[in-house]
């Protein structure tokens, strides 16, 4: 065998050529099939909301990959045609949707198990005596919320509206309660904030102050999960824990206090503190 065979640079410089063509051609075929994943996702979803009959969903979902969707139909994955066919059904689905809204929702709540409250007027519902407040806007899109904070915002199908809604009354309202367990997890956080600032047993401590203490103390356990608590012991006692009892002071700072549900008051209440009793 000769001690050294050398190709000439014409035959180096094609094997190069060849190998950064096949680098190149295998980068766009990893991002041909990304977009391709990409697009099935949403293919998958709008087949979904079509099959539910959700056109809000379709439109929502159409107006975001909007775009993208447009660069498929480019390349040949997707029909422009079936594309402005699909858009057009759904608007017209959706007008038909929003004149009935109305008789719609309140018959799907009503199956549900979760009527609305009688005072609730298109274009906001509220549910379980005021807990939960439903905003429908005209380009129909629902926003849930409650007195601490916003639980959701999505499109308003109906079907999709009653499920936001089931999950979150299940979970502020299936949830076991022991009223004797829960004063006495008030009472330890209490005892805990006051004496950490030097306080007197007795002395008014901010109820939020306590919340906080008690969600970092269970995990996943929430503000809103509080209040319905809170305002069950208000409401069906016990009150009386170590020779004192709870009081539950109210305050003009909405921000600061927390409504309670069904107690009889709409103030809000801002400090909680145990009174010995007989003094």
């Amino acid at each position: 065998m000769p001690k050294q065979i050398s190709f000439p640079d014409e035959a180096r410089h094609a094997v190069r050529s060849a190998l950064m063509d096949t680098y190149e051609r295998q980068e766009e075929l990893e991002q041909a099939i990304k977009s391709l994943k990409r697009f099935r996702k949403i293919a998958t979803e709008l087949e979904k909301y079509v099959s539910k009959g959700w056109p809000f969903h379709v439109l929502s979902l159409m107006e975001k990959q909007d775009e993208f969707i447009r660069q498929q139909c480019d390349a040949g994955a997707f029909s422009l045609q079936d594309l402005e066919k699909l858009r057009a059904a759904a608007q017209e689905q959706a007008k038909k949707l929003r004149i009935r809204y109305p008789n719609y929702l309140e018959l799907a709540c009503r199956e549900a198990g979760l009527p609305l409250d009688m005072s609730s007027r298109y274009p906001v519902y509220t549910f379980e005596k005021g807990f939960f407040e439903l905003t429908i806007d005209r380009g129909g899109t629902a926003t849930l919320s409650n007195s601490e904070r916003k639980l959701g915002e999505f499109p308003a199908d109906i079907g999709a509206v009653v499920a936001k809604l089931a999950e979150e009354h299940e979970r502020i309202f299936a949830r076991p309660y022991d009223g004797r367990y829960f004063l006495k997890k008030l009472r330890e956080h209490y005892l805990g904030v006051i004496q950490r600032e030097k306080l007197a047993d007795g002395a008014d401590v901010p109820i939020r102050r306590i919340a906080a203490r008690m969600a970092s103390d269970k995990k996943g356990y929430q503000s809103d999960q509080f209040i319905v608590d809170l305002s069950r012991l208000a409401r069906e006692g016990p009150l009386e824990i170590d020779s004192r009892r709870l009081e539950l002071l109210h305050t003009r700072d909405d921000e600061a206090g927390m409504l309670l549900h069904e107690v009889g008051s709409v103030a809000y209440v801002g400090f909680v503190r145990f009174e010995e009793v007989g003094a």
